[in-house]
């Protein structure tokens, strides 16, 4: 799970910023899958939580290889939506 933080609102961010390192590394050419799960709550601000734009910003850098599952959750919020989201996000990283 990764999240930008509050202050991180320039299109640059340190999470795009690593995923630019590992592609730049070759990672874009191996053969592996890399599974990637995003997620909000229906009910969160970009205030606090940017990740639809982070999102939208990794998945328009077409990295290759990289399954990319993006779920809002409905009436959830900040707070709680953690429980539903690692639930999810387990299933999607480790399903088969």
């Amino acid at each position: 799970f990764m999240s930008m933080g509050e202050n991180e609102t320039d299109e640059y961010s340190p999470q795009a910023k690593f995923w630019d390192q590992f592609s730049a590394r070759g990672y874009r050419n191996i053969d592996a899958t890399v599974k990637v799960f995003m997620s909000m709550g229906e009910n969160e601000t970009d205030e606090y939580s940017p990740q639809a734009k982070f999102h939208d910003q990794f998945s328009a850098r077409g990295y290759r290889n990289i399954d990319l599952t993006w779920h809002v959750f409905p009436d959830e919020n900040h707070n709680t939506v953690v429980g539903p989201a690692v639930s999810r996000g387990l299933r999607a990283l480790y399903a088969d």
